[in-house]
């Protein structure tokens, strides 16, 4: 569990939240040093409907486009 909560404060979506290296070496190698709460990670997924169309309840489309393709070896 204190290496997965290293691991959220090393991904925090802002860097100054983001312990240094020498943190993270010292925070590893001391199990009486208690870890602080990870924040917000920079690869979560957040809500960017802007306020404005909150509070109207306009909702916006949610959608992506993958361009996947698929190669088929085939023998001579």
């Amino acid at each position: 569990m204190r290496c997965l909560q290293m691991g959220l404060l090393c991904v925090q979506e802002q860097a100054e939240d983001r312990p240094t290296m020498s943190w993270v070496v010292m925070m590893l190698g001391s199990e009486a040093m208690e870890l602080p709460q990870p924040k917000q990670p920079g690869f979560s997924v957040r809500n960017s409907v802007p306020e404005a169309d909150r509070s109207s309840g306009r909702q916006e489309e949610s959608h992506s486009t993958n361009g996947v393709t698929i190669t088929m070896l085939q023998a001579r």
